[in-house]
């Protein structure tokens, strides 16, 4: 199902939430500080962009040490949801529509890369 992430009246409200300008993190790959939100990405394929933020903010132990259940508590966690929703300048009625298909992104990211990791100690 196709749903257009174009919101119809695109005048943010006084009750909603100003959107970022930068969301500056550290990479602990890298030690650098990155710009979340300078992160190539498109509404069309927020996913792809999502797993991009992840690559940035987690190494892949620290991902695959997330605990599923306890996941959306962590700060990391929070962040992304933040910078896809200041990237795309979503709403909240829209950010609701999208967030729970992009935490299944997560997920399976956590998973695939727990797999990955798995797999190569496998052949070690």
């Amino acid at each position: 199902t196709y749903v257009s992430l174009d919101d119809p009246g695109d005048t943010a409200t006084t009750e909603e939430k100003q959107f970022e300008a930068t969301l500056v993190c550290v990479n602990p790959n890298t030690e650098k500080n990155i710009d979340l939100l300078r992160l190539p990405g498109n509404k069309q394929q927020i996913n792809l962009y999502v797993t991009a933020v992840i690559d940035e903010l987690f190494t892949k132990k620290e991902l695959c040490n997330l605990e599923p259940r306890k996941i959306a508590s962590d700060e990391r966690y929070q962040r992304i949801q933040e910078a896809v929703r200041s990237k795309f300048k979503l709403s909240e009625e829209t950010m609701n529509i999208e967030w729970p298909h992009l935490h299944t992104v997560i997920l399976q990211k956590r998973r695939d890369t727990k797999k990955s990791l798995e797999n190569s100690k496998k052949e070690a």
